[in-house]
């Protein structure tokens, strides 16, 4: 026997029964794995019905007539005959492969603790189900960085192995702890120098049913075992405070009692969850967690005293001068539980001893690094930025325009991008391809200004380290598959000159040029770009952007299509930060960063500082259509634009073509992208925000034309919205509840009542826009269909015209 299964259960007979039949068909007829089920003081039919089940592997059961979840984890263990014990909580479904990928990992590493990947397979749209939902993933993601740390906290019951030898060597689970047992023998395992090992392709799918009252329930139990943990382990004491909030609960169960304190406030979160009342419902989930952790705590206070963690005078001394390998290379070779990192002379940051985490290692560098990252920017980075910004313009400049310029921490010589002279400057502060965040500046006569001290005043530290993370964990491996860009123009040669200017410049090895002209009017840009080698030209007959979209589609020779505007200029490493997205498969729609490339006019200022611009942050983002809430999956503008986008042709095919009967060159004027990137969401799939993909966008630049842009997103959004419906990819309420409440008073009417910023012209154009889209889209549908019966009619002439 290699391989003991031990799963613990109470009274969850329908989820045990899932469990064990999923286990025993990843498992096959392999002789070497056993199932142990240990039944902890169960009440229900679970002994019976494992004694129901079908052919397979057998299954024993260990009863036990009282006990918790820790006694009944050793009991199975101790019946265990496997030199392997792998434990499996009653709510998980086994992947295939999930016991040799445990095998290999314990195989790889001799004698260590490997953690398997549970994934959270968890149904409810709630704002508490998708709180876990993110809980779970960002525990996993993080577990599968290189540079991460393991501390006890990481061991989780419900899907590690360990050497049978090994597990019952220190004693097992304590049952003297009802929760948190895996955080205790976590402890003691990474006391004795046991490793911890990340194995992803051990993956289970865990279906966590925990209701809101029971949440709040195990916060108070967690906060008993926590002193529980203190008392035995006293290197781990920390004590929750009651807050004034806190207070307050205090007050409210003295009146009501505990039991319906938590049913009320239970009914209330669920009432703020229906009401979409979202910042109310986390302050008063937030506060509700907090105190329940806290009363578990005070209740469970015994009066001995509870030694204080030790105090360590000196720490050893690594100096980052000497060289980021070699720091790294001595960390590996000591495995300090404590160090002191210096620069030259001057001391950078120190760590201090943690209890329950493993001793330092190499591969923490990079985020140890990024959490210490002002110091480090001061003595490094910093300091190989340009001395000085440009001194202020002349007398009788132009002032109302603002310079923009890029700045490099790795090629720190600023290039200017926008007009020469002028007062304000706003600079994109970069380290290589990836963004960090903008500066500004407002030159005085004769000033000149230190760009450190507005780099360290500006940028927000948590981006800073969030994006040089990125950076520190080494060079990119990613493989470049060939890419096929499509841009998409009608009569605006002077702008796609610019724009294919920048294309063709692309730091790139393999992609192609396609441009596809719109109805055009003249042969102006047939001829031009019939003129330039390795541009290949397509005429799209029918006018509208989708039209064109789903033509470059159409003629694009590899799997990634990438999309940009005809007024933009793409960044020399746009291709790039797109592929690098597309290295995870699951990725089928990559969107990028969107800069303004001038900001000369007040109205080019309003759309990108007071509306928003087309940009969407300086970090990257994921968003996974399985795991988003039908209002979100209705803000899919959240996710980027059209004017910098990729995505698989094997998506295009899965989801459907661009819908001809949105954006540009329609009634409905807009709206085609943001219906894309829904739709994609809606079947499951995942869409990628990369702003390392970086293009700049020339805004409208006066008002007039600016608010026909506005009304024209009035009425694609409407456009879209309808799509939506029309489609079903959610249900009609939930898009009538978007239209009413998240866009139409948060958005429309918020604006228009308590402007701001906001000219409440431009919002009622807008608005204007949305009921102009009610009538449009009927004409934009109508349209659309007669174009597509036309196109099928004279498909065998076009596709001549095209050779």
């Amino acid at each position: 026997m290699r391989v003991s299964i031990v799963i613990p259960s109470r009274n969850r007979c329908s989820q045990l029964v899932r469990t064990v039949e999923r286990l025993r068909d990843a498992v096959g007829d392999d002789p070497g794995v056993e199932i142990i089920v240990a039944l902890n003081g169960c009440r229900d039919d679970s002994a019976a019905a494992m004694g129901r089940l079908g052919p397979g592997i057998a299954v024993r059961t260990v009863d036990l007539a009282v006990g918790n979840a820790a006694s009944a984890r050793n009991a199975g263990a101790r019946a265990a005959r496997g030199a392997l014990i792998v434990f499996l909580d009653d709510d998980m479904d086994v992947a295939p492969g999930f016991v040799a990928a445990h095998e290999a990992a314990q195989a790889a590493r001799p004698g260590a603790v490997v953690l398997g990947h549970a994934q959270p397979c968890i149904e409810g749209l709630g704002w508490y189900d998708q709180g876990k939902r993110a809980w779970w993933n960002d525990h996993f993601t993080r577990l599968a960085q290189p540079s991460c740390r393991f501390t006890y906290r990481e061991l989780l019951s419900g899907n590690f192995s360990i050497g049978r030898e090994l597990f019952l060597g220190l004693g097992g689970f304590d049952e003297a702890f009802a929760c948190r047992e895996d955080y205790e023998l976590g402890y003691r395992l990474l006391e004795q120098g046991v490793p911890f090992v990340f194995e992803p392709r051990a993956l289970s799918l865990h279906h966590d049913e925990r209701t809101h009252g029971q949440g709040f329930d195990r916060a108070r139990r967690e906060g008993e075992a926590d002193v529980q943990l203190a008392i035995k382990h006293p290197a781990l004491f920390s004590l929750s405070r009651l807050g004034p909030q806190s207070r307050k609960f205090e007050r409210a169960c003295a009146l009501l009692g505990e039991r319906r304190l938590w049913a009320t406030l239970s009914a209330v979160l669920g009432l703020l969850n229906r009401l979409r009342a979202r910042s109310l419902w986390l302050r008063l989930d937030a506060a509700a967690r907090a105190y329940a952790y806290a009363r578990g705590q005070t209740a469970s206070l015994d009066p001995v005293a509870i030694a204080a963690t030790p105090r360590h005078d000196a720490f050893p001394v690594y100096d980052l001068a000497c060289g980021y390998e070699t720091v790294q290379a001595r960390l590996d070779r000591e495995r300090p539980s404590a160090a002191e990192f210096r620069m030259g002379w001057r001391e950078v940051f120190s760590i201090a001893p943690q209890p329950g985490a493993e001793p330092l290692a190499g591969r923490h560098l990079p985020r140890l690094l990024t959490e210490h990252l002002n110091a480090v920017v001061r003595a490094d980075a910093a300091s190989r930025l340009p001395p000085m910004l440009a001194p202020a313009p002349p007398p009788g400049a132009d002032t109302a325009a603002t310079v923009l310029g890029e700045l490099d921490l790795e090629d720190p010589r600023p290039e200017m991008l926008g007009v020469s002279a002028a007062s304000p400057s706003r600079w994109l502060v970069r380290c290589g391809a990836r963004p960090l965040g903008w500066v500004r500046h407002q030159a005085r006569e004769g000033e000149v200004t230190d760009v450190r001290s507005l780099v360290a005043g500006q940028l927000a530290a948590a981006l800073v380290q969030e994006q040089l993370a990125q950076r520190l964990e080494g060079p990119s491996s990613v493989r470049l598959p060939p890419i096929s860009v499509v841009i998409c123009t009608r009569d605006r040669l002077s702008t796609l000159r610019r724009c294919l200017s920048a294309v063709r410049a692309l730091d790139y090895p393999n992609y192609e040029i396609i441009v596809v002209d719109n109805a055009p009017s003249t042969e102006e840009t047939a001829e031009h770009v019939r003129s330039l080698r390795g541009v290949r030209y397509v005429r799209e007959p029918t006018p509208g952007l989708d039209w064109a979209r789903n033509r470059g589609a159409a003629a694009a020779r590899y799997a990634i299509v990438a999309y940009t505007d005809d007024d933009t200029r793409v960044d020399r490493g746009w291709l790039k930060g797109l592929a690098e997205a597309f290295a995870q498969d699951e990725v089928d729609v990559v969107t990028g960063l969107v800069a303004p490339m001038k900001l000369d006019t007040p109205a080019q200022l309003y759309f990108e500082d007071v509306y928003g611009g087309m940009g969407k942050g300086m970090s990257p983002r994921w968003f996974r259509g399985r795991e988003m809430s039908p209002a979100a999956l209705l803000w899919a503008s959240a996710c980027g634009v059209g004017a910098n986008m990729a995505v698989r042709k094997r998506t295009i095919a899965k989801v459907g073509p661009f819908d001809p009967a949105l954006d540009v060159g329609t009634a409905t004027r807009g709206g085609g992208d943001i219906e894309f990137f829904h739709r994609v969401l809606a079947a499951g799939g995942t869409l990628a925000y990369a702003p390392s993909a970086l293009v700049w966008h020339e805004h409208r630049d006066d008002f007039t034309r600016l608010q026909g842009q506005l009304r024209d997103n009035g009425s694609g959004f409407v456009g879209y919205l309808l799509t939506c419906i029309e489609r079903k990819s959610v249900s009609r309420a939930a898009v009538l509840r978007f239209i009413l409440v998240n866009w139409g008073w948060r958005w429309l009417l918020r604006n228009l009542v308590r402007p701001g910023g906001h000219s409440r012209g431009l919002v009622l154009a807008e608005i204007h826009g949305a009921f102009l889209g009610l009538s449009r889209y009927r004409v934009a549908r109508r349209e659309a269909a007669r174009l597509a019966w036309t196109r099928v009619e004279a498909a065998p002439a076009e596709l001549a015209h095209a050779s």
